[in-house]
């Protein structure tokens, strides 16, 4: 039983106060000390520690509140999924390369998802599939991967079965929530741009392909020989800046940093470009995105600081 949207979206109208918005960029205007204490001060992580070494506290504290918040005010069954379960596919592939590598998969691990961590653990370690067959794109995953095991196996053939297993489940269970569609849809066709840019191979595009976006196979794979300058003539207005930010890199060979940057903002920017005409569902999509971003960005932020980067150098590395 999921609560009444009303409700949830009054809980998120206060919640919304906690938010650090402009407040990180005057963070990465001070001292790591003084940004530390200004976050503590803020009430950001709870201020569980008073050691700006041990920031990460913060962090994991912080994100632990808004996994809470998700379990309890998702509005949906798919949107709690939608942000849990890639958790999931996460501590299965770390169970898996730990099985691969004899070691043991703790350091690798993340909170759990959808599912215990524990559940997860019999899952890969000793087949056990009964408590997570509710996902059967997770399921596939872990014996695909098992199986992989039994061969000259690498680590990026592993990563490509999780990542295309989580985009096939996510798909699915967003299957009904236009909001929810609309922007995996967006995050796979860029997720495949950038899979084929950053290879210029047809082979490993067509391979690492997700499924789900608006953009063919076709269409993907002639990115990885095509002539620059018509690739940018060939996508629509809401691809110019996207696009452009992928041929700049491509055109420089430098790495894919500032299009990946937009991918993953592309969430919350989209969002907020109409935020006073959010509906139903999509109040509580914001908050949740606006949140992940604060946490990302103070880990950037922190970290830089510890390493001596100026402001302009911790700026250009924010997240939206």
């Amino acid at each position: 039983m999921y609560l009444d949207t009303t409700y949830t979206n009054g809980v998120i109208a206060v919640k919304e106060k906690s938010l650090l918005k402009d407040k990180i960029f005057r963070l990465c205007e001070v001292s790591v000390d003084e940004a530390f204490r200004m976050l503590l001060e803020s009430g950001f992580g709870g201020a569980v520690t008073d050691n700006v070494y041990e920031y990460e506290k913060l962090l994991t504290a912080e994100t632990a509140s808004l996994d809470e918040f998700i379990r309890i005010y998702a509005p949906s069954q798919a949107m709690q999924a939608y942000f849990l379960l890639p958790r999931d596919f996460h501590n299965a592939k770390a169970f898996v390369k730990a099985k691969c590598l004899g070691e043991s998969a703790d350091k690798m691990l993340a909170p759990s998802g959808m599912f215990s961590v524990e559940d997860i653990q019999l899952c890969v370690m000793e087949n056990a599939y009964a408590k997570v067959d509710a996902v059967p794109e997770l399921v596939k995953a872990c014996k695909e991967s098992t199986m992989l095991l039994e061969t000259d196996v690498n680590g990026a053939d592993i990563g490509s079965i999780f990542e295309k297993c989580l985009y096939e489940a996510l798909v699915r269970v967003v299957k009904k929530n236009r909001a929810l569609r609309e922007l995996l849809s967006a995050k796979i066709d860029m997720t495949n741009v950038l899979t084929a840019l950053r290879s210029g191979d047809e082979n490993v595009a067509e391979t690492q392909y997700l499924s789900g976006g608006k953009l063919s196979k076709k269409r993907v794979l002639a990115l990885c020989t095509g002539d620059l300058e018509k690739m940018r003539l060939q996508f629509g207005e809401e691809w110019k800046e996207f696009i452009s930010l992928c041929l700049d890199a491509k055109e420089k060979g430098v790495p894919f940093t500032q299009a990946e940057k937009y991918r993953d903002g592309h969430d919350v920017i989209s969002l907020e470009k109409r935020k006073f005409e959010l509906v139903k569902g999509e109040p509580f999509l914001y908050y949740v995105y606006s949140k992940k971003a604060d946490i990302a960005n103070v880990r950037i932020v922190l970290a830089c600081l510890m390493a001596g980067l100026d402001e302009m150098q911790i700026k250009n590395r924010l997240r939206k």
